[in-house]
């Protein structure tokens, strides 16, 4: 009996000192390693480099870099709702969602877009396109309108108002509040320098600061 009571009690020990060896290792931060710091400071000075040519390669550039990055933006954030739409078999779901987005950039783009190419010789010749761009702007708002509403299904119309509405909110996020983005880049490189600027220096000092302060 006395041998049954110790060998308990060593294994009640040995449970209670594993699990304070498992908080102990949940409650230690995990150091930075220096070749993260060094990979991502390696990083930062290529994109750095790349971010200086793309201001040299002037406005149009510059404008190009933000619309790619729009739409970029626009793709990561709709596939969230992309498997419980394909799984339910929802109509035209990804035309339907690529569709508002093009129209939606086509209305911001455009004005500044036609003003850029009536400033540029060589380009006046598509302004008997782009000065119509608020009429295609409208037709393809009609259209779109028209076929989301045959797609929707008795079976799933709130499920399916609720993915348009996550459409809506991000095309109202990534491409509508970035209504005069192209217009005042093209009034002066600052304007595009400076906010993009703002952004990498908060995202640097937070990752930096991070792991210097944050883990005490």
């Amino acid at each position: 009996s006395r041998s049954s009571f110790s060998d308990g009690d060593e294994m009640r020990n040995l449970t209670e000192d594993e699990s304070d060896t498992e908080e102990i290792a949940v409650k230690s931060p995990k150091k930075v390693s220096k070749k993260s710091v060094v990979t991502r400071t390696i990083t930062a000075c290529v994109m750095i480099c790349a971010y200086l040519v793309m201001l040299r390669a002037g406005h149009f550039y510059c404008i190009l870099a933000g619309a790619c990055t729009q739409v970029e933006l626009y793709r990561e954030l709709v596939n969230v709702r992309y498997v419980p739409a394909k799984e339910r078999s929802m109509p035209w779901f990804r035309s339907l969602q690529w569709g508002w987005f093009w129209m939606a950039m086509l209305w911001v783009y455009g004005e500044a877009l036609h003003s850029f190419c009536l400033e540029k010789k060589e380009l006046r010749g598509f302004t008997a396109i782009t000065e119509h761009f608020d009429s295609v702007v409208f037709i393809m708002y009609c259209v779109l309108f028209v076929f989301s509403v045959l797609s929707m299904r008795k079976s799933m119309v709130r499920f399916q108002i609720s993915q348009y509405m996550w459409s809506l909110v991000i095309i109202l996020l990534v491409v509508v509040q970035c209504k005069f983005f192209a217009s005042y880049t093209l009034k002066g490189l600052f304007w595009f320098f400076f906010p993009m600027a703002t952004v990498v220096m908060n995202d640097v000092s937070a990752y930096f600061c991070g792991i210097t302060m944050g883990r005490k």
